[in-house]
């Protein structure tokens, strides 16, 4: 188990949606992480950080050809930034909404006002 899952969003309302903070519970309550921290940066500076990549991922990609599968796509994003991870093709999604419609608030208080926090399991489950 993880320790803590940092997640950095822009402070978009969907990234604050019951269907993300439920999709984040849901990896504590299975045990993947003990705790989830979000931070939503200022608006103004939500892309400072990615902004870099992208900009070598894009110059990497105007020497390549064209990209004509999901390989070869994966292939290119792995090459053009030393370090990176790229994770296997998602097949899949599952309908969280569906899933926890019926277990999460469909209000969090005060929620649009926070900019960072930490979702964890109360002592009590």
């Amino acid at each position: 188990m993880l320790p803590l899952l940092h997640v950095q969003l822009d402070n978009a309302s969907d990234n604050k949606s019951r269907w993300m903070l439920g999709f984040y519970g849901g990896l504590i309550k299975l045990g993947y992480v003990k705790e989830v921290g979000l931070s939503m940066m200022m608006v103004g500076h939500t892309h400072e950080d990615i902004d870099s990549i992208f900009r070598r991922v894009s110059e990497y990609w105007k020497r390549q050809k064209k990209v004509h599968t999901p390989s070869v796509f994966l292939t290119y994003l792995s090459n053009s930034v030393q370090g990176a991870v790229v994770h296997p093709l998602v097949e899949y999604v599952h309908d969280y909404s569906a899933f926890f419609a019926d277990t999460i608030y469909d209000r969090v208080e005060g929620i649009n006002d926070a900019r960072e926090f930490i979702i964890k399991e109360r002592e009590d489950g």
